[in-house]
């Protein structure tokens, strides 16, 4: 089903303070609105689609080592607040041939809100030998997601991330 009109506004903010060198915080939220929506033919129409997002994170850098950190992030995945949808279905035909819709309305409002919480460690080394620079970078991460796609019925889930890097350049003299 193609969808024509409606404009879709984003607002949004982000903030980062640091203290020492050694601990950052930070965060971020955006709110949306889509303005109204109707289908080609007129049978599906929206009202305002409202969107939100938001994340907040504390970074400590220098946990055990001079190029290493660990972050704890919780957010909420961008998630339609609010919004309903309207379909006109025809039901009948009178005898003057005019054709009689009926309207169905569904609201569009998630059962649930959707969290997600990260926990990750990063590391870098760095070697030259000979003339070459060898880096090599790990990533340890895990993440907890609640109510995924912000449905109650919906299990939540861990996932695990372990990456390594590794790339090497010829340094000029």
């Amino acid at each position: 089903m193609n969808f024509s009109g409606g404009r879709t506004s984003f607002i949004g903010f982000g903030l980062t303070h640091t203290w020492q060198r050694l601990w950052s915080l930070w965060g971020s939220g955006y709110m949306g609105v889509t303005d109204p929506l109707a289908s080609e033919d007129g049978t599906m129409t929206t009202g305002n689609l409202w969107t939100s997002q938001f994340d907040i994170a504390l970074e400590k850098q220098h946990v055990l080592y001079n190029n290493d950190r660990i972050i704890f992030k919780m957010g909420q995945p961008m998630r339609l607040q609010s919004g309903v949808v309207k379909a006109s279905t025809a039901t009948s035909v009178t005898p003057d041939e005019r054709i009689v819709y009926d309207v169905y309305t569904s609201n569009l409002s998630p059962s649930a809100t959707s969290m997600k919480y990260d926990l990750g460690y990063n590391t870098t080394w760095q070697q030259d030998v000979r003339g070459t620079q060898h880096v090599w970078r790990v990533r340890l991460a895990t993440s907890y997601l609640t109510h995924p796609q912000h449905t109650k019925d919906n299990h939540s889930a861990w996932t695990h991330l372990l990456s390594l890097r590794w790339s090497s350049k010829t340094l000029v003299h």
